[in-house]
């Protein structure tokens, strides 16, 4: 895969060196501007999707390359070891690693997947005590992200343009994940989350 990330890495490396004021990204000749404030809002939404649909089209159609599927994890995200190989092992075109985060996204301080089956960010009973079950298992659901495997028809889906009717919510459930993971539903694409492994996400504001 050609050179996507260096822009990514740049940038996160001149964060850690506590640099403020704006972050200009460059994707293809395209400027991605961050001017700061609020952690999300929907301009942050449109920048991280098209960055993340610029990695996709990268690994679907490079020029000189070809590659069996892309692997996306978040910059606060930890991996163990053998997660990569255990989610390529996974029937599905999409896969997720699932992990646990102390936070209020199901409305409430509670430890919550980053993984659903009923939009924007639910869950039936069913999904929700197979993924608290013990030991690895594979669960089928209809959204997820943050450490997330793509391949075959998952291609076909896309992190950018949002979808429409996101427009004019600012909730984080608006985001580019959601236009993703609805894609891939209307495409009859299937979606597997694995739990149990090795996966630690660093939250925090």
């Amino acid at each position: 895969m050609r050179d996507c990330s260096s822009p990514l890495y740049r940038e996160y490396a001149e964060s850690l060196r506590g640099q403020v004021g704006d972050f200009r990204l460059t994707i293809r000749n395209q400027v991605v501007l961050d001017t700061g404030g609020p952690r999300w809002t929907h301009e942050k939404f449109k920048r991280v999707g098209f960055c993340r649909q610029a990695f996709i089209e990268e690994g679907r159609c490079p020029t000189g390359t070809r590659v069996d599927g892309v692997f996306m994890v978040d910059a606060d995200v930890i991996l163990g070891p053998d997660v990569l190989r255990r989610l390529w092992e996974v029937d599905a075109d999409v896969v997720y690693g699932v992990f646990w985060t102390d936070c209020e996204w199901g409305g409430f301080r509670a430890d919550w997947p980053q993984v659903w089956d009923i939009n924007p960010y639910g869950w039936t009973p069913e999904c929700m005590a197979a993924l608290r079950a013990p030991g690895i298992n594979e669960i089928e659901v209809l959204g997820g992200g943050a450490c997330t495997l793509i391949r075959g028809r998952g291609f076909e889906s896309h992190y950018w343009p949002l979808l429409r009717s996101f427009e004019r919510s600012h909730s984080m459930m608006a985001g580019e994940d959601r236009t993703f993971c609805l894609g891939l539903e209307c495409r009859g694409i299937r979606q597997v989350a694995v739990t149990g492994l090795q996966i630690t996400h660093r939250y925090g504001e």
